[in-house]
């Protein structure tokens, strides 16, 4: 036995009998020391599912970039269009709204879900694959209006249809419009999204499912940003190189139109370690990790002081013990 390990054994030992000898303290001091690190447990747990961990189910998340045509942020159909025709090899370029929130079903059975419109490239480019059936493809985004069709997300297959497998090719009621459930995505998968999404459909059916938005198409125009970009590029080629050249396209794109805003493009990686701008829940968890590492510093420095207490009143038997020459 290592010689190290004897007078460990005997002080863990002497710990555990005044601990015995002290329950009231003990119990102190296990609460101070307990409340500090489930309080930072916690949080670390919000930290790193708003901060530090990258979106579910996406294929090397590093080489992935949201696209941020400042000054408004969004896109235009037009815009992605070009971008996608002309970026190059090595540059895939898709793009969904923002969630709706939409009625499905008919009378007392109609639920409201979560709805993205996402482009027919969404999928391919996130590198998903589809846990039941397919998911959207080129074809289902086809102008005018594409096809009705519907993704639907894993735990609304889980709620609705208790994950029968037989749910590929049943059909739902989106806003009075039937559409055909084609595939399932796998668990977890928000999309870049840290919000649930329920319904993934073809961006074009937009045009019939949103409110206000009718088959004249008005949000076809250049100046209409609506939809977020995303873009995977190749590990070999730089992202600020496909800025520079995204933006070059896009106000080469409105020189011609002198009423058109030009856009500068940014590329935020959907990594949020690596993001240039944290979201309000991530900045709100900030700001409550830093509480809780604070709780715990003040839950360390009571279960000391009550050490040091103890120790003040044990100063007769610690002199004792050294006067008889025990350790």
């Amino acid at each position: 036995m290592p010689s190290w390990i004897q007078p460990f054994g005997s002080d863990l030992k002497i710990a555990a009998r005044r601990l015995r000898r002290a329950p009231t303290f003990a119990l102190g001091s296990i609460a101070a020391i307990a409340l500090g690190i489930g309080a930072n447990a916690t949080m670390f747990n919000v930290i790193d599912r708003l901060m530090l961990r990258p979106p579910a189910r996406i294929a090397h998340p590093e080489n992935v970039y949201t696209i941020h045509a400042l000054p408004r942020d969004a896109i235009s159909f037009p815009a992605l269009t070009n971008l996608r025709g002309h970026l190059g090899a090595g540059v895939s370029v898709t793009a969904q709204t923002s969630p709706w929130e939409l009625p499905v079903g008919r009378g007392d059975h109609a639920h409201m879900a979560q709805t993205v419109f996402a482009d027919g490239g969404y999928f391919r480019t996130l590198g998903v694959a589809a846990a039941a059936g397919r998911l959207l493809s080129a074809n289902d985004t086809r102008l005018p209006y594409g096809e009705p069709v519907a993704v639907i997300s894993y735990g609304l297959w889980q709620r609705w249809f208790n994950r029968d497998p037989s749910v590929v090719g049943r059909e739902l009621i989106i806003s009075t419009i039937p559409v055909q459930i084609v595939g399932v995505v796998p668990e977890d998968f928000n999309g870049i999204d840290r919000h649930p999404v329920d319904i993934w459909l073809p961006l074009t059916l937009a045009s019939r499912l949103l409110p206000g938005v009718g088959p004249r198409w008005p949000w076809m125009t250049a100046d209409n940003g609506w939809l977020r970009g995303i873009t995977r590029i190749a590990p070999q080629i730089d992202p600020r190189a496909v800025s520079a050249r995204a933006t070059a396209l896009l106000q080469f794109a409105a020189a011609a139109h002198p009423t058109r805003r030009t856009a500068t493009v940014e590329l935020h990686s959907i990594l949020p370690a690596r993001a240039k701008t944290f979201s309000s829940q991530a900045k709100i968890a900030s700001l409550l990790g830093a509480i809780s590492i604070l709780v715990f510093l003040i839950a360390c420095s009571n279960a000391t002081n009550l050490m040091l207490a103890r120790g003040v009143r044990q100063r007769r038997e610690i002199g004792m013990r050294v006067a008889l020459g025990i350790s």
